[in-house]
């Protein structure tokens, strides 16, 4: 009998165990879920801004033709336009030469690369940038060059076939990543004759790295030009790359050479192939269409077969995303591998990433709202003709998708925007919930204020391209001639006396130029620190 009961006792114990086994399986599966929602959450904010920061892209090419044609009328302000609006002609010189006469010292230390380049100056090319190396101006310039001969042979379309001996790998975009790339190569190989790659564009821009991206791309290119393919992406593009980063990064990192760095550079771009087609069954390219491009093709293609692959992990914040490749056998069967290439978050528990992704989405979209809040009120208070300060969320939530125009699921994100009550009413004149503030100068009025941060990512592309020696100071007259030509181009009826007010009290050392960064400080956007969810 003891004995007996002794089990029944054991078993007892087991169901329970089993039982809270399960419950806190359950638990942390719905916790996991939880998580994983509040992340996607946050991409989907990013994704949807950086799709409309693409779209004002458009805008400021649109600016850009507005100078030129303003300046063309009148030959002084020609003269002292910045490059970008009054290109110089084409130098007379020889492009290998001038290359030819810039000195190596002997002070330099980093790889020294001879021509034609072979597999193993690449290898030691690539172990110079995990040790953090600059290649020398001389030789980026060397690589340019050559890889603008070889790509000027090529099509337009490049195509090639699938063998059962010759795997074909398909990366997406960089971005400037140098780790991703790297750890690709690790999981991967390094590309040979036998270890096909395509690069479907983005290499550069936003990540720090893409001088070094570009350099290791461009000389396996060299090496095996039949076997590494490169597609050109939206942001191989000079104006693109004012924006997102890559020319300050040249600039910074070759101050003596950028320029011609820069010159070049734009050369390749044109050169580069728009598209690989597989076995004639697989096109591979960036992305879009043309205004001639034939409807019949698109109304004919299986949609559900488009696969898009992005190979920079970490995009929008540390521990943001995953990257990804996918390999191609001779059959067009496509098997994908991911990864992540994550140095700061990994100390971090997985609560605390999400967070630091989620903050860090709020905090852009916190920008935007502030940059429209007076259109915001505006069209708050079309849904409240009695002027109670208050309204309902569905009224709220389709007011501000009238305004930003980012196809969000506001409902759901306004209780981290906004202020409510209980009956399910929002106060909007009660200001934001946990956004952004800004901080300006007094002269500034709330309108002009507005402007700066609506416009700050243009403005700054602006700024750089006056400052041709990326020194981070323009003079007072360059930026009043900026912020009016500016204004004058996006009808922005700002007084000029209001702008000079601005622009003096900016100059804080009363030198008579202005540094950008005080310019952000003076304008810009003060994140709240706050650890709340």
């Amino acid at each position: 009998m003891g004995c007996s009961h002794s089990v029944h006792n054991e078993t007892k114990k087991s169901e329970k165990a089993m039982k809270a086994a399960v419950l806190i399986q359950n638990w942390y599966r719905c916790y996991k879920a939880r998580l994983e929602l509040r992340r996607r959450q946050a991409l989907n904010i990013f994704e949807n801004i950086e799709y409309a920061d693409e779209q004002d892209q458009m805008q400021l090419a649109k600016f850009f033709t507005f100078m030129l044609e303003h300046y063309v009328k009148n030959k002084s302000s020609a003269d002292n336009l910045p490059k970008i609006f009054n290109p110089e002609p084409k130098q007379k010189s020889d492009q290998e030469t001038i290359i030819s006469l810039i000195e190596v010292p002997d002070t330099y230390y980093g790889p020294r690369l001879k021509f034609p380049l072979t597999f193993a100056d690449v290898v030691l090319l690539i172990d110079a940038f995990k040790e953090n190396q600059i290649l020398h101006a001389r030789y980026v310039l060397e690589v340019l060059l050559e890889a603008k001969k070889i790509l000027q042979q090529m099509p337009n379309i490049i195509h090639i076939s699938s063998t059962v001996s010759k795997e074909l790998t398909i990366c997406g975009d960089i971005h400037g990543k140098l780790d991703d790339l790297f750890l690709i190569f690790y999981k991967n190989g390094l590309p040979s004759g036998n270890n096909r790659y395509v690069f479907n564009g983005d290499f550069v821009d936003r990540g720090q790295n893409s001088m070094e991206v570009l350099m290791v791309l461009f000389s396996f290119l060299l090496v095996y030009p039949n076997d590494i393919y490169l597609n050109r992406g939206n942001h191989e593009d000079y104006l693109m790359n004012m924006r997102y980063g890559f020319t300050r990064e040249i600039m910074q990192k070759y101050k003596q050479h950028g320029a011609k760095i820069l010159h070049l550079l734009e050369e390749v771009y044109t050169w580069l192939p728009i598209g690989t087609l597989i076995d004639k069954k697989v096109l591979v390219i960036h992305g879009g269409i043309a205004d001639n491009t034939d409807l019949n093709v698109l109304e004919q293609m299986k949609r559900n077969r488009i696969i898009t692959v992005f190979s920079a992990s970490n995009y929008y914040e540390e521990g943001s995303n995953r990257g990804a490749y996918l390999k191609l056998s001779h059959d067009t069967t496509p098997r994908f591998f991911q990864y992540q290439s994550s140095q700061i978050t990994q100390a971090k528990t997985l609560h605390e990433r999400v967070d630091i992704v989620e903050n860090a989405a709020f905090r852009i979209l916190g920008e935007r709202m502030i940059s429209r809040k007076t259109n915001l009120i505006q069209a708050f208070q079309k849904y409240d003709p009695n002027d109670t300060g208050k309204i309902s969320l569905s009224d709220w939530a389709k007011a501000t998708e009238e305004v930003l125009e980012l196809h969000l699921p506001w409902m759901s994100l306004c209780p981290r925007l906004v202020k409510t009550i209980e009956d399910g009413y929002v106060l909007y004149n009660m200001g934001f919930k946990d956004l952004p503030v800004v901080r300006a100068p007094k002269v500034a009025k709330a309108g002009m204020v507005e402007t700066l941060v609506r416009y700050r990512s243009d403005l700054k592309i602006i700024f750089n391209i006056i400052d041709k020696d990326q020194s981070g100071l323009i003079s007072m007259d360059e930026f009043r001639a900026m912020w009016k030509l500016f204004c004058s181009h996006y009808n922005i009826d700002i007084e000029e006396s209001h702008v000079d007010q601005v622009a003096y009290s900016m100059d804080l050392n009363k030198d008579g130029s202005i540094d950008f960064n005080e310019f952000l400080t003076a304008f810009d956007v003060v994140h709240r620190a706050t650890n709340k969810l």
